[in-house]
């Protein structure tokens, strides 16, 4: 999987006869929120599918009593309240639309490494809190598509192997 920049989103949208529109939302807030799925609504007639891919890192990097928390709200606002606000506005549409679905986007990082002890010289690097928050997004997310299943909307994880090429990993990475 590559990110793909808007010039490329167009071209892949144009080849496959489909169509994109962009909007600059915050999804930690439910105005934008709200402001996004009725313009989405109203541009394309309807809303049967939607996923989750935004987010921000938290650079919260090493042992707890060393990491600077004051990001940590507006982290978790995209992060994880961003997935479910997002969620919370698309299902009306999706019961409207007699089912649909939501792909929430995860990764491995949250995947607990099991019980303990545990081998210190493996300690996982990395955002303290970015494991956490994608578990949670699991967690939510089945128990989601379980409540859903019976109305056709399907509530998946997408949680690719590797590090994906987006711009934060590209300027982590350097």
């Amino acid at each position: 999987l590559m990110w793909l920049d808007k010039a490329q989103t167009w071209a892949l949208a144009e080849r496959l006869g489909g169509a994109v529109r962009y909007r600059r939302t915050d999804v930690s807030s439910r105005e934008q929120v709200q402001a996004l799925v009725d313009y989405t609504v109203a541009e394309f007639g309807g809303l049967h599918a939607m996923c989750n891919n935004a987010g921000l890192s938290d650079n919260l990097f090493g042992p707890l009593l060393d990491a600077d928390l004051s990001i940590f709200d507006k982290i978790m606002a995209v992060n994880v309240m961003g997935v479910i606000l997002m969620m919370r506005e698309v299902l009306p549409h999706l019961r409207a639309a007699g089912g649909g679905h939501i792909i929430n986007i995860s990764s491995g990082g949250a995947i607990f490494p099991g019980p303990g002890p545990y081998d210190a010289s493996k300690v996982r690097g990395g955002d303290i809190f970015y494991g956490p928050q994608k578990s949670l997004i699991e967690h939510f997310s089945q128990a989601e598509g379980w409540r859903h299943q019976a109305e056709g909307i399907s509530v998946n994880v997408l949680s690719p192997k590797g590090r994906i090429k987006t711009p934060g990993n590209i300027m982590a990475a350097n």
